[in-house]
């Protein structure tokens, strides 16, 4: 990541700024959708005050994370920037089975399924994972 800080009022993305301006006042169906296609385009992009941060959770992409918590819905995770997630028991594959408390600690590789809740909802499952990539790829074609 770079650590150049924008001048001051200077768009850090002026693409996103002339999209936008286009589509205002087109609904804000439009807008999201904008939004959403933009955040595929750049998906580890995140500012403050001009400067590039760390790496945002955004959808379909995977990260590694960090299991803190086990509660009986699932599993509370981290990611590396300290966004908190939640990996359900139906997208952990090893639900049912074993000692959860074990996996407090541990780091599992995770695809972001639902980036606009708190905390971000995530899937462990290999055909989630799967799925992921083949909508990344979609969107890089």
């Amino acid at each position: 990541m770079s650590d150049e800080v924008a001048p001051a009022g200077a768009s850090v993305l002026p693409e996103v700024d002339d999209v936008l301006a286009d589509a205002h006042g087109m609904g804000d169906s439009i807008l999201k959708a904008v939004r959403v296609q933009f955040r595929h385009r750049c998906p580890y992009m995140a500012t403050q005050a001009g400067r590039l941060t760390e790496v945002q959770p955004i959808l379909h992409q995977e990260f590694d994370v960090t299991v803190v918590a086990v509660q009986r819905w699932g599993l509370a995770v981290q990611f590396q920037n300290g966004t908190p997630g939640l990996i359900d028991n139906t997208k952990d594959p090893d639900w049912p089975r074993g000692k959860r408390e074990a996996l407090v600690g541990q780091v599992l590789h995770a695809a972001v399924l639902d980036d606009e809740r708190t905390p971000v909802r995530l899937s462990a499952l290999e055909a989630d994972l799967a799925i992921a990539r083949v909508k990344r790829a979609a969107l890089d074609e």
